[in-house]
């Protein structure tokens, strides 16, 4: 099956945030930045945040808690844009995933070393299928992520 056109131009964008409540010192970089819209009846949740850490996992729980998954057949949380991750933002994901799970089919796109290498350690890889791209999350082509990478890729990661 062929890759959807991810042309922006044929994406509908229903929503986009920017939460700016957080602690003053870490504004800068710490400002959740995430978008959602749909495509061919999947509901996309972008993270345009490098970090997403304790400093934005309240303003993420409160984001993932807002999702209306009504009238989407799936949900995929992107997280490519995302280098690091911690067990906070973790925590918010996987609790938004096992609420919309128990409605539609939860994909997460993650090709970053580190972040993969978090869903592998805490096992999240086999609750929620784990993706190296958009367009094969949307496609529903059994990439998985972390099948691609060894132990030792997961190991060494991030030095």
């Amino acid at each position: 099956m062929a890759a959807p056109n991810m042309d922006p131009s044929r994406v509908k964008r229903t929503d986009t945030v920017n939460v700016s409540s957080v602690q003053q010192e870490h504004a800068a970089s710490g400002r959740l930045r995430a978008h959602r819209w749909r495509h061919d009846g999947s509901l996309v949740v972008a993270f345009d945040n490098a970090r997403l850490d304790a400093f934005v996992a309240p303003e993420l729980g409160d984001f993932l808690n807002g999702l209306d998954s009504a009238m989407a057949e799936c949900v995929v949380f992107d997280l490519s844009k995302v280098e690091v991750a911690d067990s906070s933002a973790l925590v918010a994901i996987v609790r938004a995933c096992q609420r919309i799970a128990a409605r539609v089919e939860v994909r997460i796109v993650a090709p970053s070393v580190r972040v993969t290498r978090l869903l592998r350690v805490t096992e999240v890889d086999r609750l929620v299928p784990v993706y190296m791209t958009l367009e094969s999350a949307l496609c529903g082509e059994r990439r998985a992520a972390l099948g691609r990478l060894s132990a030792r890729d997961c190991t060494t990661a991030g030095r």
